[in-house]
């Protein structure tokens, strides 16, 4: 099968990594065909949440919103599979650059960002947007406090009805769980091993931390 599928471990407000309160999140591609055979293995609820991947959103070097990218192929899932998972979030990412500038995240321009953001999840009635960002090179404590305040901006943005999250690893500065946790984000998510299973008690520790 093509389709890029991963089993998410998550931790969020509203749920958390124990066997009494489990989810299971699945990211996968917008290659529609794969998933209709995918998840049709799968009873109705059997799936909690799916977060379809990647990059289908970017806040540009300048911290532009660019609107939806391959909106037709991921508009396709969302109505294929409308009603069947309790939330679908997309998964894009903010350029390193902008991230880097320690730009005034709460600036009017990024307001107006946020807002297209909110506006285009209201549109095709997407759940949350995941942030999936990992610098190149520059691992500083500044880089990932700078992303914290960006994530911490981009939810208070969103109206109620619409979450934001991030992958976290166990490497770079996606490991610095404290830092993180001030955003107050709705999801904290990992796909760090999870491809073939290995390690799954470590990540969930981890998240959990």
């Amino acid at each position: 099968m093509k389709a890029s599928l991963a089993v998410a471990l998550t931790v969020g407000a509203a749920h958390t990594a124990s066997a009494t309160n489990a989810s299971v999140r699945v990211y996968t591609n917008t290659n529609l065909d794969d998933n209709h055979r995918f998840f049709g293995q799968f009873a109705p609820g059997v799936i909690d949440s799916v977060y379809w991947c990647c990059i289908q959103y970017q806040f540009t070097d300048k911290g532009a919103f660019g609107g939806l990218r391959r909106s037709e192929d991921l508009q396709a899932n969302l109505d294929a599979f409308r009603g069947v998972f309790k939330q679908n979030w997309v998964v894009g990412t903010v350029d390193e650059a902008f991230i880097k500038s320690a730009a005034a995240f709460d600036s009017d321009f990024m307001k107006e960002q946020f807002a297209s953001a909110a506006a285009a999840a209201q549109q095709h009635g997407i759940d949350g947007y995941l942030v999936d960002f990992e610098p190149k090179d520059d691992y500083s404590e500044a880089m990932s406090h700078n992303y914290m305040l960006f994530l911490k901006a981009f939810k208070s943005a969103m109206p109620a009805n619409v979450g934001v999250g991030m992958n976290v690893a166990g490497w770079g500065i996606l490991n610095r769980f404290e830092e993180y946790a001030a955003a107050n984000l709705t999801v904290y998510t990992s796909m760090s091993n999870t491809y073939f299973g290995s390690h799954v008690s470590q990540n969930i520790a981890s998240l959990k931390a």
